[in-house]
């Protein structure tokens, strides 16, 4: 008999629960396009494909309610029917009655574990890419609306956008004009390091097969590059193309369960966890050049360089390195050797040489040297006039100072190799413990984020699931308790323990991510608690009648 009963009650509960599902999953789907739709970032087609990917993910947010609202409908029409009577008075229990309730809550539990932790990430992922998929409807909405449009290192901006008809017939799919255009490349560092201006533009968009690519091609532009301060005038300018696909960044939410255990170990991969390490890789590499540097002139009394755009190579003749100045020893002077093609060529005297190293865009170094020669003498003929010295020699490469590849290193052995650095004070400014330590510092605090972001998502993908199973279990008992009333006023009445624990799900998740772990569990799992106790208080107080 009870087998019967239950198969009953399963089926009426299953009838509403997939219709309520239905409906709740394609309004809350909608309302999850309204964004990119409000944005320009979708068109028709993009929009129902769109709304189709997010009924997945809203799944976790409509199971919830819809089992909670069909346990609540089908066990008060029972109990105001007095079917639920007859039940007792055949001798079932309420627990009993129950019983189907909790199982098909626990199943539903069951299975929106396994989606949040496999299918819905995916899902999540397939929605940023049906938005960035449409690269010249971002593109065009982005420039239309005023703002620059990043991509990667990569920024651009303009005063007006149109396309052309005409078919560019380079291979590229679509051509598109700009007006009033600026662009800028950053470095690893995110400092400047080439910027671009120009009346108009051309981009031209080639749609490959994973991604789509933006060629940038400016008209009488204006170029200022920072690693040599040069301004250029030229009448076409051509930056490196760039990929628009996966501009969105991969974060812990569009991550599946096992690729969360696995994110501590690949945390380079993060975006904002990469951008903390050019600073702390380009201050030891820093460190390491200039002890190198000092170093060579202390051992050596000499420093080579070259300039390999050139062919040329210089000797320098100095006593020491302090801050940056190669000085020389008491009663003497600098000395600069200039070699060409392996001969020696001119040789100038100074009281002092400065050094200025830097990054270039590859985040390779080179060096500028600054001169304020006393005098110029020709080797190639001693006796002819002096020449002129330049006053600034620039790009030149460090020859005895091999480059080590921190960019190559794990976060941990980046840390560790910061950590058991030697720090000299050969540099213009004293590279002390303390630049080191804070990039140690932000990077050691990005990493321990991204481990309380895993806790945080983790607890709350199972907090969320656990929801379902309370839901459906408090509507059945406040149904068959207050049979009298309406059942819409009944389902209200658990409704609002329901988001009021969604909204501490939330707000512990926050909690965890601020390095609150214990008082953030406590905040999230405190919601579910609180309707526990409802539960149990409903079904004593049941029981007791």
């Amino acid at each position: 008999m009870p087998l019967m009963l239950w198969r009953y009650i399963l089926v009426e509960i299953c009838k509403v629960f997939i219709l309520t599902t239905a409906i709740l999953v394609v309004v809350i789907a909608f309302g999850a396009a309204i964004k990119p739709l409000a944005e320009n970032l979708l068109g028709p087609l993009d929009t129902a494909k769109y709304i189709f990917l997010a009924t997945i993910p809203m799944m976790q947010f409509a199971l919830p309610f819809s089992i909670g609202f069909a346990c609540t409908l089908v066990m008060h029409r029972l109990a105001s029917d007095n079917e639920v009577q007859a039940m007792l008075a055949s001798g079932l229990s309420y627990f009993r009655i129950i019983v189907p309730v909790g199982l098909l809550g626990l199943v539903l539990t069951i299975i929106m574990l396994l989606m949040v932790n496999t299918i819905i990430p995916m899902f999540w992922l397939k929605m940023q890419e049906t938005i960035a998929k449409d690269a010249s409807t971002l593109f065009i909405s982005t420039i239309q609306d005023g703002e620059a449009f990043h991509l990667g290192n990569t920024q651009i901006y303009a005063d007006g956008i149109y396309e052309i008809d005409e078919f560019p017939g380079n291979g590229a799919d679509r051509r598109f004009v700009l007006t009033g255009v600026a662009a800028v490349e950053l470095d690893s560092a995110s400092k400047m390091s080439t910027e671009f201006t120009a009346e108009y533009a051309t981009v031209d968009l080639y749609q490959l097969e994973r991604e789509s690519m933006l060629k940038l091609a400016m008209v009488n532009a204006t170029i200022y590059r920072g690693d040599d301060q040069a301004l250029v005038f030229v009448p076409q300018a051509e930056p490196a193309a760039v990929a628009l696909d996966g501009r969105f960044e991969q974060k812990p939410k569009f991550m599946t369960f096992s690729q969360l255990l696995s994110l501590p170990a690949r945390m380079e991969e993060l975006e904002f966890v990469a951008q903390a390490r050019p600073p702390l890789i380009s201050t030891l590499k820093s460190t390491v050049l200039w002890d190198c540097f000092g170093k060579s002139i202390e051992l050596s009394g000499q420093l080579e360089l070259v300039d390999p755009s050139a062919d040329r190579r210089y000797i320098i003749h100095a006593d020491r390195l302090v801050s940056g100045r190669l000085l020389p020893a008491e009663g003497q002077q600098v000395r600069i050797i200039e070699f060409e093609k392996g001969k020696a060529m001119r040789e100038a005297d100074a009281r002092s040489a400065t050094l200025m190293l830097r990054f270039n865009a590859s985040d390779r170094p080179r060096l500028d040297l600054r001169v304020s020669a006393r005098s110029v003498t020709d080797l190639r003929n001693p006796e002819a006039p002096a020449t002129r010295w330049p006053a600034i020699l620039t790009r030149l490469i460090p020859v005895d100072c091999p480059e080590v590849e921190y960019s190559k290193l794990s976060n941990v052995e980046l840390i560790d190799a910061a950590t058991a650095l030697d720090f000299g004070e050969y540099g213009p400014e004293k590279l002390t413990d303390r630049r080191i330590r804070t990039g140690i510092g932000t990077l050691q605090r990005l990493i321990e984020e991204v481990k309380d972001e895993i806790v945080a998502r983790l607890t709350q993908r199972t907090a969320m699931s656990v929801t379902a199973v309370l839901l459906a279990v408090m509507g059945a008992l406040l149904a068959i308790r207050f049979r009298h009333g309406q059942p819409l006023v009944i389902y209200m009445i658990a409704f609002l323990p329901a988001i009021i624990s969604i909204l501490l799900i939330s707000s512990g998740e926050q909690s965890i991510k601020n390095n609150s772990i214990v008082m953030g569990s406590i905040i999230m799992w405190s919601g579910n608690a609180f309707m526990g106790c409802i539960i149990v208080f409903s079904y004593f107080k049941l029981a007791r009648n």
